[in-house]
C-alpha cells in the first residue's frame, strides 16, 4: 500500500481525471456567488475594522457572509455535492468558531455584553469567508482572479497611503497650526490645552506613518506584507504558462515590456508603503518571507542566486530605504527604540499568560479583553492594550485553550498538507477552467470597491467619489495587468500558504486575528493553499452526498437564513440605531433634547453602556447647578448604574462613575454620595490595581467617608506604582501629588 501510494504520488498532475461538468445553471449560479465573494474580501480592507468590537464595523460584511453561505448551501443541495470534501482542517476551524461563539456567550453575561455580541459575529463572518473561498473558488483561473484582485487592494492602499503621507496629512497639521481648537471641536475630540488627551491628538497628528484605509499603522502593514511577497512570487515566475491553460500572445514582445514596468512600479508601491509604516513586525515577516519564497517556490531557485538578480534586487532595497529616509518616513527610531518595542510586547505577554492561567477554559470572552486586561497589567507596562499583540495569545485568552488547540491544529493540518505541493498548480477542473469566472472575479472585486463606499456612511466615514474613481482606476490597471496571467499564467501552489505564513508572523508580534481588515486575508490564504492541497490529490473530486448528508446542505441553509435574522435583531439593527441615535444627540442644541436622543439611544441598543455615559454626563452638570431636581436626580442615578451594569469589568467605566459621585459629593455634602463613590473606586481599584492615579483618588475618596487608615495604606501604594512606572503619562500628576501631600498632613 505505502509502495502504491509513493507511485499516485510521482504522477503528474495532468493525468488527474476532471470531475464532471455541473449542470450550466448551476456552474452560473456558482460563478455569481464567487463574484459576490470576491466583492465581499475586496471592501472588507477598504474599511476600518479595528473598532469591530464596539462598534459592530464587521456587522454589515457578517450578513453579507450569512446571505452567500445560505445561496452556496442550497447550491449543494442543488448539485447533491459539496465542490470539495470536507477535511480535518474544515472540521477545525468549524471546532474554533463554535468555541469562540461559546466563548462569547459566556463571557457577555459576566463581562461587557455588546462588544461579545459583536465579536460573536465576527468569528462567525471569519469562518464562512474561509467556508466560501473552499467551495467556491474551485479552478486555478479562479484562484489567479482573485490572488489579482487582492492585489489590486494593496496597490490601492499603498497609493492612499502616499496620498496621506505627502497631501493630506501635511493639511491636517497646517490647519491645527492655524487654528487648533476649532480642529478639535469638528474632530469630536476637543480638550484644554496642556492635556494629556489634548498631547496624545497632537503626537497622532505629527505622525508621519501612513493609515490608508485602516485606524492603526500596524494593521496596514499587517495588510500588505502577505501580498508583497505573493506579487514577488508571481513576478519571479515571469508570468510563465503553467499546464492547465495555453499562454495568450498578449504577454509577448513590447507589451510584455510595458506590462513589467508596470508590475514593477506595483510591487514597489506596496513596498514603499510598507516600509513609510516603521512596522517592525512586518518587516520581519516580509524578511522572513523573501528567504523562504525559493524554498517555496521551486522554479524561481536559480534566478534569485543569480549575481545580477541580486544586485537589481540590493539597489531596489536601497533605493527605497534611502527614498524613506529623504522623506522622513524612515528614521534611526527604527531600530533604536526596536528593544523597547520588543520589552512592551513580552510585558504585554506576561500578562495575558497571567490571565490564561486564571480564565483557561473558555477565556475571558470575545471583545473583553481590554476590561479584563488591566486587572493583570504590570506596573511599569505602558498601555491598557486592546489585544495582547499576539494572535495565538489573543485566541488562548479570550476563547479558552479548546480554541488554542483547535487554531494550531488548523495550522498545522495546512502546514502538513502543502509540504509536498510542487511548484506549478494542478490541472484539476481544466476542463470547467474558463475564462468567464474569472471575469466575474474581476467585476465582484470593482464592485467590491462600489460597496466600500457605499457602506462607508454605516461606518461614520466619507470617502470622497474622487476617491472612489481613483480607486477603481488603479484596480482596472492592476486587471489589465494581470489578465494574460489570469488567462495563462501560474500560480505556485505553495505561495498562498506562504503568504498565510507572512502575515501569521506579523499577527504574532503585531496581533490583529480579531481585525477583519486583516484577518481576513489569513482566513483567504488559509482557504486557497488546502485548495491547492486538495487539487494534488488524485481522490480530491466531489463526492455525491448520501443517505440522511442529502439534507444537510438544506438544514444549513435554513440555519444561515436563521443566523442571518439573529444577526440583524441582535446585533446589526441595534448597533445602527444606537449610533443615529447618538449622531443626533450631538446635533441637539438643549440639554433635554440631547437626553431624549440619548434615551432613545439606550432604548434602541439596551446592551451599550455608550448612551448612559452620555446621559450620566449631562444630568451631573445640571445637578450641579441644581440639586434639587427630582428628574435630574433620578436619571443621573439610574445612568451612573446601568452604565457600570453593562460594563462590570470595566475599572475606567467604576472609575468615571465614582468621580461623579465625588463630584457631586463636593456640592451637596450628602455622605450617601461619598460611601457609593468609595464603593466605586474600590471596585475600579481590584479591576486595575496598578494604576498609581487611581489609588491617589481612592485614597481621598476613603478620608471623605472616615477611612483614614485604609487612605494612608492608598497613599503609600499610591506613590510607590508612581516610583515603579517610567512612563510619564502614568504617573501621578502634580495636581495629585498636592492634594495627596495634604491628605498626609491632615492625617497626621
Amino acid at each position: 500500500m505505502k509502495a502504491q501510494r509513493k507511485a499516485n504520488a510521482k504522477q503528474p498532475p495532468a493525468t488527474v481525471t476532471p470531475d464532471p461538468a455541473p449542470a450550466p445553471t448551476v456552474e452560473r449560479v456558482r460563478a455569481w456567488l464567487l463574484g459576490a465573494l470576491a466583492a465581499l474580501v475586496v471592501a472588507r480592507p477598504l474599511l476600518p475594522s479595528e473598532g469591530v468590537a464596539w462598534m459592530g464595523d464587521d456587522l454589515p460584511f457578517d450578513m453579507l457572509a450569512l446571505c452567500l453561505a445560505a445561496g452556496c448551501l442550497t447550491l449543494t443541495a442543488a448539485r447533491g455535492s459539496l465542490v470539495r470534501p470536507l477535511s480535518l482542517a474544515d472540521g477545525a476551524l468549524a471546532v474554533l468558531v463554535v468555541i469562540c461563539i461559546t466563548s462569547a456567550m459566556v463571557g457577555g453575561n459576566y463581562a461587557s455584553p455588546r462588544p461579545a455580541i459583536n465579536m460573536l459575529w465576527q468569528w462567525v463572518g471569519a469562518g464562512l469567508v474561509f467556508f466560501l473561498t473552499r467551495q467556491l473558488v474551485r479552478t486555478p483561473r479562479e484562484t489567479r482572479a482573485l490572488v489579482s484582485v487582492m492585489l489590486a487592494v494593496a496597490v490601492v492602499a499603498s497609493a492612499y497611503g502616499y496620498f496621506q503621507v505627502f497631501v493630506s496629512l501635511p493639511a491636517d497639521r497646517a490647519a491645527y497650526a492655524d487654528n487648533p481648537d476649532d480642529v478639535l471641536r469638528v474632530a469630536g475630540q476637543w480638550s484644554p490645552p496642556g492635556s494629556s488627551e489634548r498631547r496624545q491628538f497632537e503626537d497622532r497628528l505629527a505622525s508621519s506613518e501612513p493609515l490608508a484605509t485602516f485606524a492603526l499603522t500596524n494593521s496596514l502593514a499587517g495588510f500588505l506584507a502577505p501580498w508583497l511577497v505573493i506579487g514577488l512570487g508571481i513576478a519571479l515566475t515571469r508570468f510563465e504558462a503553467g499546464r492547465d491553460a495555453t499562454p495568450t500572445p498578449a504577454i509577448a514582445g513590447w507589451n510584455r515590456w510595458i506590462r513589467g514596468a508596470v508590475a514593477g512600479l506595483c510591487l514597489a508601491a506596496i513596498a514603499g508603503c510598507l516600509v513609510l509604516t516603521k512596522s517592525r513586525s512586518a518587516y520581519l515577516a516580509v524578511a522572513l518571507g523573501l528567504v523562504l519564497l525559493p524554498l517555496f517556490v521551486d522554479g524561481i531557485r536559480r534566478r534569485v542566486l543569480r549575481p545580477r538578480f541580486l544586485l537589481i534586487a540590493g539597489g531596489v532595497v536601497v533605493a527605497l530605504v534611502i527614498a524613506a529616509v529623504a522623506v522622513r518616513g524612515l528614521d534611526r527610531e527604527v531600530l533604536s527604540e526596536a528593544g523597547k518595542s520588543l520589552g512592551y510586547r513580552v510585558q504585554y505577554w506576561g500578562s495575558t499568560l497571567q490571565m490564561i492561567m486564571r480564565y483557561p477554559w473558555l477565556g475571558v470572552g470575545a471583545g473583553n479583553f481590554q476590561d479584563y486586561y488591566t486587572q493583570f497589567k504590570l506596573p511599569e507596562a505602558s498601555e491598557e492594550i486592546r489585544d495582547p499583540h499576539n494572535f495565538l495569545l489573543e485566541v488562548w485568552a479570550t476563547a479558552g485553550t479548546f480554541a488554542m488547540i483547535a487554531l494550531c491544529d488548523l495550522l498545522g493540518v495546512v502546514a502538513w498538507r502543502t509540504r509536498r505541493l510542487t511548484a506549478d498548480g494542478p490541472a484539476v477542473n481544466a476542463l470547467n477552467d474558463t475564462s468567464s469566472s474569472a471575469l466575474v472575479v474581476l467585476v465582484g472585486g470593482g464592485l467590491g470597491f462600489v460597496l466600500a463606499f457605499a457602506l462607508a456612511p454605516i461606518a461614520g466615514l466619507n470617502i470622497p467619489e474622487l476617491l472612489l474613481f481613483a480607486a477603481l482606476a488603479i484596480g482596472g490597471v492592476v486587471a489589465w495587468l494581470a489578465w494574460p496571467w489570469i488567462e495563462g499564467g501560474v500560480l505556485p501552489a505553495r505561495l498562498p500558504a506562504l503568504g498565510a505564513l507572512v502575515l501569521a508572523v506579523n499577527l504574532l508580534a503585531a496581533g490583529g486575528i480579531a481585525y477583519p481588515g486583516v484577518a481576513g486575508t489569513f482566513w483567504v490564504l488559509l482557504a486557497l493553499a488546502l485548495n491547492a492541497a486538495d487539487d494534488a490529490q488524485l481522490d480530491s473530486a466531489p463526492r455525491a452526498l448520501t443517505g440522511g448528508w442529502r439534507f444537510a446542505p438544506v438544514v444549513l441553509g435554513v440555519a444561515a437564513v436563521a443566523a442571518l435574522v439573529a444577526c440583524y435583531l441582535l446585533a446589526y439593527g441595534p448597533v445602527t440605531q444606537v449610533q443615529a441615535a447618538l449622531v443626533r444627540a450631538e446635533t441637539e442644541r438643549t440639554a433635554d433634547a440631547r437626553v431624549n436622543a440619548l434615551l432613545d439611544a439606550a432604548a434602541a441598543d439596551p446592551l451599550s453602556a455608550e448612551p448612559w455615559a452620555e446621559i450620566g454626563a449631562i444630568e451631573l452638570e445640571r445637578l450641579k447647578a441644581n440639586p434639587k431636581s427630582d428628574a435630574s436626580r433620578e436619571r443621573f442615578m439610574m445612568a451612573a448604574t446601568r452604565m457600570v451594569e453593562l460594563r462590570p469589568r470595566s475599572s475606567a467605566t467604576c472609575r468615571l462613575a465614582a468621580s461623579w459621585y465625588t463630584q457631586l459629593f463636593a456640592v451637596e455634602q450628602d455622605p450617601s454620595l461619598a460611601k457609593v463613590a468609595a464603593k466605586l473606586f474600590q471596585r475600579a481599584v481590584e479591576l486595575y490595581p496598578t494604576l498609581p492615579a487611581l489609588r491617589a483618588e481612592y485614597a481621598l475618596s476613603l478620608e471623605q467617608v472616615g477611612q483614614t487608615r485604609e487612605a494612608r495604606e492608598q497613599i503609600n501604594v499610591a506613590l510607590e506604582l508612581d516610583g515603579l512606572t517610567p512612563h510619564p503619562d502614568k504617573k501621578l500628576s502634580p495636581e495629585l501629588r498636592a492634594q495627596l501631600a495634604a491628605l498626609e498632613e491632615r492625617l497626621r
